[in-house]
């Protein structure tokens, strides 16, 4: 099969673009001869690149080739600083030939892979971290021939599928025992749909985020707060960033500013694409494993936040998903205290030194009589002694929303002021369990 030229190599390429930008490099392979790609968008797509010394070609098909693995110094290179993360762009090089260059990166990891799909002169080239690799040893390309450019309509779906056949790796989908047939692909489910939805929406914020990360304004602020240190004269390259109505010394200072509140966001941004990383693991996970409609458990909010207050204590599991916490001390009380949101609820007993908990829910979530109830049951079993029966004894309990609780500042037991309180009256029939 003939290798593609420029012209086609134009249309092919953006062809490719539409399908694996934003697609994340899971695994790669070869043969010795055909380099296996495996990416994930939406469905397993592998590229595939056969550097055959005359006749090189590249194609993508949607089912896993029939291609062995062995042993190249490039693949385990890219499996090594490549593999995980996404395709950002790519890009046809016809200034240097038929080469194309592949970019992927993730918050702040990066790979650049080349193609030279050139007869005679077929190469693979990886670079990353300062390192790089090739799959045969570099040498000077001649000078391209650039022919006009033409327009290639092809249906390149399907000439990749000839590609692949050609080649002898098409994998076939699966066949059904009795008829021979190819067995349909079940439909999707809504929740796997959504699945699908969610990974694709949290991929595309990562390469948003990966591009931000690597945004030179920082620079250019602090540059032009270093230009403006020294002379009056702004250079035209950073006249969009200067403010005329401002002084020469206003916006040296502003512009020192803005460079380190943009490194600022810089650092939030690579928290936040850690944390989406591990959710795209496991949105991963649950597509790989077909179970799209077990819910995930709600994590726990008193959990996460005595984790965050750095304080020991107790957590109470209610009906309707409603949980609380208790602190093991007064500073306990205070640290977790300061961590909740200002519409979770601060419980206490009514004119009785003790133990307090907050009780945590949704923004203007109306929480039911016999939940506050159990938490304030709690609340006096950890007060007064878990060996005192509450049998029949009435008592009072505070209620006040965390914003009108102010803790008293230098006090060491834990007290606290607070305003606009509920008052409940309570009756317990039995001791509650722990």
């Amino acid at each position: 099969m003939k290798s593609l030229n420029s012209n086609e190599l134009v249309s092919f390429c953006e062809w490719l673009r539409e399908r694996l930008v934003g697609a994340q490099l899971q695994d790669l392979w070869t043969d010795g001869e055909i380099v296996v790609f495996q990416f994930y968008s939406r469905r397993e797509l592998y590229l595939a690149a056969r550097l055959h010394p005359t006749a090189p070609l590249m194609w993508l098909q949607g089912h896993k080739p029939r291609v062995k693995r062995a042993a190249k110094p490039v693949t385990v290179f890219l499996n090594s600083h490549g593999k995980n993360l996404y395709l950002r762009d790519l890009h046809l090089l016809l200034d240097q030939g038929r080469v194309l260059e592949f970019f992927l990166s993730a918050a702040d990891k990066e790979c650049r892979v080349r193609f030279d799909l050139i007869p005679k002169n077929p190469n693979l080239l990886a670079a990353s971290d300062g390192k790089s690799i090739s799959w045969n040893k570099p040498s000077a390309l001649p000078p391209p021939q650039l022919p006009a450019f033409e327009r290639v309509e092809r249906d390149w779906e399907a000439w990749s599928r000839e590609a692949a056949e050609f080649h002898g790796v098409a994998h076939a989908p699966a066949k059904d025992k009795e008829s021979g047939e190819g067995v349909a692909a079940p439909p999707k489910s809504a929740a796997q749909k959504q699945t699908e939805k969610d990974l694709q929406k949290k991929r595309k914020a990562i390469a948003a985020m990966t591009e931000l990360l690597h945004s030179s304004q920082a620079d250019r602020y602090r540059e032009l707060g270093d230009r403006l240190k020294e002379s009056e004269t702004v250079p035209e390259s950073l006249r969009d960033l200067y403010d005329e109505d401002r002084s020469r010394f206003d916006n040296m200072a502003a512009a020192y500013q803005k460079a380190k509140d943009v490194e600022r966001k810089r650092e939030g941004t690579q928290a936040r694409i850690g944390v989406l990383v591990g959710e795209v693991a496991k949105l991963e996970a649950r597509l790989a494993s077909g179970r799209f409609d077990q819910k995930e458990a709600a994590p726990s909010r008193a959990g996460q936040v005595m984790k965050k207050a750095q304080a020991a204590g107790r957590r109470l599991q209610l009906d309707g998903g409603f949980e609380a916490a208790l602190g093991k001390s007064g500073a306990d009380n205070l640290a977790i205290l300061r961590q909740a949101r200002a519409w979770d609820l601060w419980v206490h007993l009514k004119d009785e030194p003790g133990a307090h908990a907050v009780l945590f829910r949704n923004r203007e979530q109306s929480v039911p009589r016999e939940v506050i109830q159990a938490v304030a049951e709690w609340v006096w079993k950890e007060s007064k002694g878990k060996k005192m029966v509450l049998d029949g004894q009435k008592y009072e309990v505070i209620v006040v929303e965390c914003r009108f609780v102010k803790p008293i500042k230098g006090d060491r037991l834990g007290r606290v002021t607070y305003h606009h309180p509920q008052v409940y009256t309570f009756a317990s029939k039995s001791p509650s369990a722990d």
